[in-house]
């Protein structure tokens, strides 16, 4: 194993994606870890909603449910 380059750090596709049983919805959805910004943007949302929790839940769901080409199933708005 050699040293990366920066570019072969960015080529890299490390969104670790699997499929997932929920037996309340009938099926399989594909989840994967969220991008650096992503994660960026719930952390603030997070921390600028203040006290309630109220959604946030949803909105991980929102970030991690994907197609079968990692495409996310939800936008924000329809959390």
């Amino acid at each position: 194993m050699g040293t990366l380059t920066k570019e072969a750090i960015l080529a890299h596709d490390d969104l670790k994606k699997e499929i997932l049983n929920i037996p309340e919805w009938g099926g399989d959805v594909y989840i994967r870890v969220m991008t650096g910004i992503e994660r960026d943007k719930y952390e603030e949302w997070a921390i600028n909603s203040g006290k309630s929790l109220q959604g946030i839940r949803g909105r991980i769901a929102s970030l991690c449910l994907v197609d079968e080409n990692g495409v996310r199933l939800f936008t924000d708005d329809d959390v």
